[in-house]
């Protein structure tokens, strides 16, 4: 039996879909007969610096200890650094989600190492084709039998009661109502405040609108007073965080669900050593905070709901343009409320495009079958 040990940032019970990405994969990795051993660094780095310091003694301690074959880095930085430094000892794979590579773009040293992390791995996972390019202008060697795409996959079960929909129906007053919801957390990326905007318009057309805003994160006093500014508190739900298993009840219960997603921060581009001089990589207008993918939108496909999502980051992967969902600028409120207006109004299309985003979770976004291209190359 093989052993892999994952470190990571983020795992259960903490939230989130990169949390909610490595569960997934542990879990079918497990299935198909290796051993995973979980070392979650949220708590251990904070405090200490260099940052990655206390990743090396951690790893190099139980590497001594358990003998792993592999070590799957969930962070290229900080925690990358300790793989990279026990390489000889036990080959690693890095996984990347996006904003993590981004951030990596803000000083020369951190592009220096991370050049060197990527370039002595295995292999690298990404979340998403975007994500695939944002490592690709690393310029690591052999990139393309490098980098394999390993798509996020909702865990979320698939039946539920239509009693439970109901009384949370009952219980946030929303009788009679027709709902648009978003669920995750309340940062500026994800585009809450482009919803709120956009609300007026859309209640010309349809007055019995309510936007339910699931989650909990730091927009949430700036959204709060742009509901009142805009006098719009009536047409607004902030439930605050939900459970995993309320998750699905709040999918079924809304008609749409939206996350305008965008970048922000925009950054001119990574430099890149050459001899003596450093030598910038063309720039793409991209952030340091974006969407690397968006397991919400195929969460919401999972119970047949259509998404409507920002152009921007790996969201266009997640939601297929008037297939199953429709992706709009998300700078635009106007295009935004247009986009939600045509969504309510046309039934047959609500339907059809649900019906679309649902099949393709059930076809695409399974954990056997994204996890078997990690079997590929482990093997």
């Amino acid at each position: 039996m093989k052993k892999i040990l994952l470190v990571t940032l983020e795992y259960p019970p903490q939230k989130g879909g990169v949390a909610s990405y490595y569960s997934g994969l542990t879990q079918m990795l497990e299935k198909q007969g290796y051993m995973i051993n979980v070392i979650s660094q949220k708590l251990l780095y904070n405090w200490f610096w260099p940052r990655w310091l206390k990743t090396y003694f951690t790893l190099r301690t139980a590497t001594a200890k358990d003998k792993p074959d592999i070590i799957f880095v969930g962070q290229v930085l900080p925690l990358g650094t300790a793989a990279y430094l026990l390489r000889k000892r036990v080959p690693y794979v890095i996984f990347a989600h996006g904003m993590d590579m981004l951030m990596a773009q803000k000083s020369w040293r951190k592009q220096w190492l991370v050049k060197k992390i990527l370039t002595n791995a295995k292999f690298v996972v990404v979340n998403s084709k975007y994500t695939k390019q944002q490592v690709e202008r690393f310029k690591i060697q052999n990139p393309k039998s490098k980098i394999i795409v390993v798509y996020p996959c909702p865990l979320l079960a698939p039946n539920i009661s239509s009693q439970d929909v109901e009384s949370l129906r009952q219980k946030l007053g929303l009788a009679g109502k027709q709902i648009v919801l978003t669920l995750g957390r309340v940062v500026e990326r994800k585009g809450h405040d482009l919803v709120i905007k956009a609300l007026p318009e859309i209640l010309k057309h349809f007055p019995n609108i309510v936007y339910v805003i699931a989650g909990t994160g730091p927009n949430l006093i700036k959204l709060n007073k742009l509901v009142e500014d805009l006098k719009i508190s009536s047409a607004v739900r902030f439930v605050g965080p939900i459970s995993d298993e309320e998750r699905g009840v709040y999918y079924n219960l809304c008609d749409i669900f939206v996350m305008p997603s965008r970048q922000i921060g925009p950054v001119r581009g990574p430099r890149l050593w050459r001899g003596n001089r450093p030598r910038r990589l063309a720039s793409n207008g991209i952030g340091p905070d974006v969407e690397g993918f968006g397991l919400a939108f195929l969460e919401a496909a999972q119970y047949g709901k259509p998404s409507l999502g920002g152009k921007s980051g790996g969201v266009p992967e997640a939601i297929l343009d008037s297939q199953t969902g429709i992706l709009v600028d998300p700078q635009d409120s106007s295009a935004f409320s247009r986009a939600v207006v045509q969504l309510l109004r046309d039934n047959i299309l609500r339907d059809e495009l649900g019906k679309n985003a649902k099949a393709r979770v059930i076809h695409e976004f399974t954990w056997d079958k994204q996890v078997q291209k990690i079997l590929t190359v482990l093997q």
